[in-house]
């Protein structure tokens, strides 16, 4: 028997990604980032430079959405790529429900831009770009809380065999992690909001000790998924699960993929998705150990793993023939691996990299 290793962990995310495309629908847009247009003739030196660097990089990752379009086509050929709004006009991912038509989420927008901008201003003066700084909130009528961006945690991998070989990588990982996160977590915690319509809810906020134990991974619960968890209780019918894109370094106005999965088995579909990192994705501490125990207290928990496994279902149906998927499904039985597919996923997520590459790196080119 092979270990579970980079290859089975990419070829497991690809499985379940496009098994996820094809349940999902169009219940969530799927998007590249854009960068937006100017005028050129008033740019000079450094600035012009900078600005054509980013076009390109936007070119490039067109080319490669339309490249990866074409390799789904025979397998989930519903499945578009469209430019993403704006950020500065529409900075917010929303988790649609029966409360949010377009109108609302557009007036939500429009009443909280100002001290987004002023927020997005605050945060660009500090030296670090923030990747993957997306804040989760809950908006009602009267308010908007914040809860803050991901949460960090370190836990024993069940079907990793690399950790101890791999701590240096891992824990230069988990250090870049804490260092956004916690810089994050001063910049909103010190920012002074310019109305009380928007302000932290209950939740305290979290400083993360760096350091990344020997043998040991860790889970990145990204803001979303820690507003839907943290306030579902909330009975308030006109409640939004929202993210802040926010900052320089966080370009892309979507949820992961993991976190679409998530978001879509609660009810809650993204308003869009993109194909870059979910890197080390996971469920709040206390719903990561109901899963681990197989316990069926939490509702999240149950209706997330149902979803998981028939986003596996779809894609082993989709890829089948696939000679990453085929050599994963002799692993899968010779492992008895059968029951476990989404405690594998949160372990394939540790693997670090774009769903665009993993996805590239099992499906086949097309012309």
């Amino acid at each position: 028997m092979k270990p579970f290793d980079k290859t089975y962990a990419d070829t497991l995310c690809t499985i379940i990604a496009c098994g996820f495309m094809s349940l999902a629908g169009n219940q969530t847009t799927f998007i590249y980032e854009t960068v937006p247009k100017e005028d050129t003739t008033r740019m000079t030196g450094e600035k012009a430079a900078e600005y054509q660097k980013r076009v390109d990089k936007m070119n490039q990752d067109i080319s490669r959405h339309e490249d990866l379009a074409r390799r789904l086509s025979g397998i989930v050929p519903q499945v578009r790529f469209k430019p993403q709004q704006a950020k500065k006009e529409f900075p917010f991912i929303f988790a649609k429900s029966d409360y949010l038509p377009d109108s609302v989420a557009e007036g939500l927008v429009g009443e909280l831009q100002a001290t987004v901008d002023c927020l997005e201003r605050s945060v660009n003066k500090l030296p670090s770009e923030l990747p993957g700084a997306y804040i989760g909130g809950l908006s009602t009528i009267s308010s908007l809380e914040l809860c803050g961006g991901s949460d960090l945690y370190q836990y024993a991998p069940e079907y990793r065999t690399d950790a101890q070989t791999m701590h240096s990588t891992l824990s230069d990982s988990y250090n870049k992690a804490v260092d956004v996160s916690n810089t994050l977590a001063n910049a909103l915690e010190n920012f002074r909001y310019p109305t009380k319509g928007i302000h932290w809810g209950a939740m305290p906020m979290k400083y993360v000790a760096k350091g990344c134990d020997e043998g040991k991974i860790f889970a990145s619960v990204h803001g979303m998924t820690r507003s839907i968890n943290y306030y579902h209780a909330n009975s308030d019918k006109s409640k939004v699960y929202l993210e802040l894109a926010l900052g320089r370094g966080t370009c892309k106005v979507a949820s992961c993929i993991p976190c679409s999965i998530f978001m879509f088995a609660n009810g809650h579909p993204a308003t869009a998705t993109h194909m870059g990192r979910g890197d080390n994705w996971n469920l709040p501490e206390g719903l990561r150990k109901a899963l681990y125990e197989n316990s069926t207290q939490y509702v999240m928990v149950n209706v997330w793993r149902q979803v998981v496994n028939d986003c596996y279902a779809e894609g082993i149906k989709l890829l089948a023939g696939n000679p990453f998927v085929e050599d994963w499904k002799k692993e899968y039985t010779d492992h008895s691996w059968a029951g476990q597919i989404p405690k594998l996923f949160l372990e394939a997520l540790t693997y670090e990299s774009s769903f665009m590459d993993k996805m590239c790196g099992v499906l086949p080119p097309k012309n």
